[in-house]
C-alpha cells in the first residue's frame, strides 16, 4: 500500500481543511512529481544537485572557531604586533602530569567568562558563535559533577576536531596569523578558555591529550617572547608617534586646550595625577564615607564637604599584591572635578557614579587621547609608556622615586622598567 493512495482526495480538499500531515503529503507528492517531470531537463537536475549538497552540508555540525582556508588574507595589521619568531612548540613543553584531579572551581560567572574569551577569539578568527548545545556539552565536561554521556562526549569531540591532536598545528598556526588584536591579548583569550576546555576534555578523550601540551607550549612561547622582546626596551619606528611628553608642564598645556568638559576630566586623570593608572578609574563612585569604611570592592572619590579630596582604589589588577591604594586628588585634577560635578548633578546616593555611560571606556580614553594629540594609535597601554618613559629619565638616579612611580601605577618597579622605552640609539 503506498502513501499516495488517497492523494487524488488530498489534492481535491481546499488548503484550509488539510491536516498537518496532508498539507505534508501534498507537497511531497507536488515535489515528486516535479523531479519525475523535470528528470531529462540539464538546468533542473544541476539546480537539484546545488540543493542536494547545500541539504548535506546543512546536516554537519556548524563549525565553530575554524574552518581553515590558508589562502585567507589577513587585514587589519596593527603594529602593536610583534611578528613571532618561527613557532616550535618541542621546545616549549610544559611537563604536564595527567593526572585526573584537574578541578576548577567553575561556577556560573567563570563559565560565562570561559565562553566570553572564545567569541572574543570567534571574533578575531571571523568565525561564527559557539551554538549553545555545544555550550552546554562544554560546560558538562568543565564542571567535576557534569555527568556528560558518551554520545554528549561524541558529539562535542566530533565538533571540536579542529582542535584534536591532528589538527592542533592547524590552529595554532591560525592564532599566529590574527593580527586584529595584540598577541598577548589573543594569548589571554585562549588560556583563559580553550586551554581549560581541553585540560578537561583530555581527560575525556585521550584525542586530545597532545593537543592540549601543544596550546600549553604555545602559551609559554608567547610568554618567553613577549618578556624578550619587551627585555630590549627599544621603540619600532612605527609606534614612535604613540610616545608623548609626559611631563605634567607639557601635558597641562594640552589639557588647557580641550573644551568638552568629560573629556578634560578623564585627560586630567591619567596626566596630572602624578601617574596613569589602568582603567580603575572607569568605575569611580562619589562617596561621602570615611576612609575607614570603603574597604570593599569599590573605587571611590572620596568628597569631604562636597570637595574632592582623595582616590581610592579597592578594584584593580593588581589588588592582592598592593591592596587598598589612597591618592590626595592633585589640585588641577580637583578643579576639573568640581566643574564635572555639579555641571552633571552628581552625588553620593542615587547619581554617584563619575563615568556611567560608557560600555568601553578604553575606547573612550584612547580617542580623547588621540584627539588632543592629533594622531592615532594611543591606548591606555601607550600612555603608561609614555609615563614610565618620562619618569624613569627624569628620575634616573633616583631609586625611590622610581618605586614610589611605580606604586602609583600599581604595578611593580621591575614592570615598570619593562614598560620604559628608549630609541634604539639610547641603548649603544
Amino acid at each position: 500500500m503506498s502513501k499516495y493512495d488517497n492523494i487524488e482526495i488530498i489534492l481535491s480538499k481546499p488548503g484550509s481543511e488539510l491536516t498537518d500531515e496532508e498539507k505534508k503529503l501534498r507537497k511531497a507528492w507536488w515535489s515528486k512529481e516535479w523531479r519525475l517531470k523535470n528528470k531529462d531537463n540539464k538546468e533542473f537536475k544541476e539546480k537539484e544537485k546545488i540543493r542536494q549538497q547545500k541539504y548535506r552540508e546543512s546536516l554537519k555540525p556548524e563549525l565553530a572557531v575554524i574552518k581553515l582556508n590558508k589562502k585567507e588574507k589577513i587585514q587589519n595589521i596593527i603594529n602593536d604586533n610583534n611578528e613571532l619568531k618561527e613557532f616550535d612548540y618541542k621546545n616549549f613543553k610544559s611537563n604536564i602530569e595527567l593526572s585526573k584531579d584537574v578541578v576548577y572551581d567553575i561556577n556560573p560567572e567563570s563559565l560565562n567568562l570561559i565562553f566570553y574569551n572564545i567569541e572574543k577569539l570567534q571574533n578575531a578568527l571571523n568565525k561564527p558563535a559557539i551554538p549553545s548545545n555545544v555550550k552546554h556539552w562544554m560546560s558538562l565536561v568543565l564542571k567535576t559533577d557534569g555527568n556528560i554521556s558518551n554520545t554528549e562526549l561524541k558529539k562535542l569531540s566530533r565538533f571540536l576536531y579542529y582542535m584534536n591532536n591532528n589538527n592542533i598545528d592547524n590552529f595554532i598556526e591560525q592564532l599566529i596569523k590574527i593580527r586584529t588584536i595584540r598577541r598577548t591579548t589573543v594569548k589571554t583569550y585562549f588560556s583563559k578558555s580553550w586551554l581549560k576546555v581541553l585540560n578537561r576534555l583530555r581527560l575525556f578523550n585521550k584525542d586530545f591529550e597532545l593537543s592540549y601540551k601543544k596550546l600549553v607550549g604555545f602559551n609559554n612561547y608567547i610568554n618567553y617572547n613577549y618578556e624578550e622582546n619587551r627585555g630590549e626596551n627599544n621603540v619600532k619606528e612605527d609606534d614612535k608617534h604613540k610616545i608623548f611628553d609626559y611631563d605634567p608642564k607639557k601635558t597641562l598645556k594640552v589639557l588647557n586646550e580641550i573644551s568638552d568638559l568629560q573629556d578634560k576630566l578623564i585627560f586630567a586623570l591619567y596626566t596630572q595625577n602624578i601617574a596613569p593608572r589602568r582603567l580603575d578609574n572607569s568605575s569611580l563612585i562619589l562617596t561621602d564615607k570615611d576612609i575607614n569604611d570603603l574597604k570593599d570592592q569599590n573605587n571611590y572619590v572620596q568628597l569631604v564637604d562636597n570637595i574632592p579630596t582623595k582616590l581610592i582604589y579597592n578594584n584593580y589588577k593588581t589588588f592582592k599584591t598592593y591592596g587598598t591604594q589612597i591618592f590626595d586628588i592633585e589640585p588641577v585634577v580637583k578643579k576639573i572635578l568640581i566643574e564635572y560635578i555639579q555641571k552633571n548633578n552628581l552625588n553620593t546616593t542615587d547619581n554617584n557614579k563619575l563615568f556611567p555611560n560608557f560600555s568601553n571606556f578604553s575606547l573612550k580614553l584612547s580617542e580623547v587621547f588621540n584627539n588632543s594629540y592629533n594622531t592615532n594609535g594611543i591606548t591606555l597601554r601607550w600612555i603608561r609608556i609614555s609615563a614610565a618613559t618620562f619618569y624613569s629619565k627624569k628620575y634616573q638616579k633616583n631609586f625611590n622615586k622610581r618605586k614610589q612611580i611605580a606604586y602609583y601605577m600599581a604595578h611593580s618597579f621591575v614592570e615598570n622598567n619593562l614598560y620604559t622605552k628608549y630609541d634604539s640609539d639610547d641603548n649603544e
